[in-house]
């Protein structure tokens, strides 16, 4: 990807479109999400990048890719949960190609991805688990601190 046209492009002077993509269009465009998603790995401790593929084909998950007029330079995942209370977005994963105006567009996108969850009925936006930099991040984008995730390895019990 040739990013010297966008890194240089202020993000209030570009065309920023998101696009859900389709289960018909996955084939079409999961060779570039995964290219995007791979950029950090790391995070899909639970999952392979296969796993999320198979997620989005049974439409558990959204697949939304994000670009302006020269090209998709990020992308994201998420999911709608249904509780008693609430209808809820989670933001599964998120990735992009680091820009001098990242900020700029890390709200412009979430405010897009938060106005779909809105249509969809949902009334909270999440994030279920991330780095820690992302509190700091998202506190300006209006995004508290909830909790932390704790975490145990189960290992089998021995029987006596």
């Amino acid at each position: 990807m040739d990013l010297s046209r966008i890194s240089e492009t202020p993000v209030f002077e570009r065309e920023l479109g998101m696009h859900l993509v389709g289960t018909k269009q996955l084939g079409d465009y999961w060779s570039l999400a995964a290219a995007l998603l791979q950029r950090d790995a790391s995070l899909f401790e639970y999952m392979t990048l296969a796993d999320v593929y198979v997620e989005i084909c049974n439409a558990r998950y959204q697949l939304w890719l994000f670009s302006d007029e020269f090209e998709t330079f990020a992308c994201a995942v998420t999911e709608l949960r249904i509780y008693p209370q609430a209808k809820v977005m989670n933001i599964i994963h998120a990735s992009a190609i680091p820009c001098k105006d990242a900020f700029d567009l890390i709200e412009t996108f979430y405010e897009m991805l938060e106005q779909w969850a809105m249509q969809q009925g949902a009334t909270i936006s999440q994030i279920p688990c991330g780095r820690k930099g992302w509190e700091r991040v998202l506190k300006d984008f209006g995004y508290k601190f909830k909790g932390i995730v704790l975490q145990k390895q189960l290992k089998p019990v021995k029987e006596h």
